[in-house]
């Protein structure tokens, strides 16, 4: 799955989830509440990362209803009080939705179950054209709205994204509560899955294999624009092996639930990944090593050398000039193609674009 749907909000809010993310995915969509929503971005990185990065998701109406279905039986179901909103208790944390987001008749159901009141204020984040959103938000206790987001994100990705989230441990003690109340079973109420804690993770060890040369949000933006402006899809290959790779070991961490098993599974990661790294390196100067000492080069060399001697008394170009000049090109373009070729053979070479060596590429 190389595109994936993020929730529960409508804007991109860490900057190294969104790194995650740059690294990984092809796209990520975002439910919007309708066509044309532009989500407010203070932080000029994550606006550029999120113009690479997002799509908007509108829900249809058959997702709406589909949301509708089990937020229904979620809230006449035994919820704890916990659950409900109460707007006159002091420090409420809660959560508002855009109300567009889901079906009338869900808001309605709602409102008449105690769990959602009006909001009083317009959407805090939303731009439309020049002029605030007019609609107001409903309010929730924070956990429920972040239930109803997990269920209609879950929904609104089928069964070809990946549903990520950068509130990976609020929904953490969210999945706790529905698995314990349900004895291992969600029943009724699908909670989306969360990919993000392990790709986070597992990005930040490939990161730290760099030798200490920090990749900031700007670089990684920087990269993916090489990506998307590039005529071929090398880049775009290079990112699909990393991707692979590291999905490989996002399933083993989804498999296991013992601290020590994950912790085994990210050294064996990290080893995995430094081993690599220094196996592209050495390949790489290699491959250097032997344009420099090729015959084509040496050659080369000597006919430059000649050239500035005899520059002075023969003015024309003789064929076995044109001979060396033709041997080299084809060096270049082999070298050019064995390099590209030992790029694709390894994963962390999408990583080694960001701090590249200037001798080596």
């Amino acid at each position: 799955m190389y595109s994936a749907l993020y929730y529960p909000h409508t804007g991109l809010q860490k900057p190294e989830f969104a790194k995650t993310a740059l690294l990984l995915w092809d796209k990520v969509d975002y439910i919007s509440p309708f066509r044309g929503y532009n989500p407010r971005y203070e932080d000029p990185d994550l606006a550029e990362a999120a113009e690479i990065l997002t799509v908007e998701h509108i829900p249809t109406e058959d997702e709406k209803q589909e949301a509708h279905s089990e937020i229904e039986r979620l809230v006449n179901g035994e919820l704890p009080d916990w659950f409900l909103f109460d707007p006159d208790k002091p420090n409420l944390s809660y959560y508002e939705v855009m109300p567009e987001k889901l079906w009338p008749g869900t808001w309605e159901m709602l409102l008449h179950s105690e769990f959602v009141r009006q909001g009083t204020s317009l959407a805090p984040s939303a731009e439309y054209g020049h002029h605030e959103v007019a609609a107001k938000d409903y309010v929730t206790n924070t956990s429920l709205g972040l239930t109803i987001m997990s269920i209609l994100a879950d929904i609104c990705a089928g069964e070809e994204k990946e549903t990520i989230t950068d509130e990976s441990d609020n929904y953490a003690a969210l999945t706790r509560y529905f698995t314990e109340r349900s004895n291992g079973r969600y029943g009724n109420v699908s909670l989306a899955s969360d990919t993000a804690p392990e790709a986070e993770r597992l990005v930040t060890v490939s990161l730290n294999t760099l030798s200490g040369r920090a990749s900031t949000l700007k670089d990684l933006v920087k990269l993916r624009k090489r990506q998307e402006n590039e005529r071929s899809p090398f880049l775009w290959e290079l990112r699909r092996k990393y991707f692979d790779e590291v999905n490989m070991y996002i399933d083993r961490l989804r498999s296991v639930e013992k601290v020590g098993d994950k912790a085994e599974i990210e050294r064996e990661f990290e080893v995995a990944m430094e081993a690599d790294l220094k196996n592209l390196q050495r390949e790489l100067r290699l491959e250097s090593w032997r344009l420099l000492f090729s015959k084509e080069m040496l050659v080369a060399v000597t006919a430059a050398a000649d050239a500035l001697v005899e520059s002075v008394t023969t003015p024309t170009i003789d064929n076995a000039k044109l001979g060396t000049a033709a041997s080299l090109v084809r060096a270049l373009f082999d070298y050019r193609k064995n390099r590209r070729s030992t790029y694709k053979s390894h994963a962390m070479s999408w990583l080694y674009q960001t701090h590249p060596s200037r001798i080596y590429g």
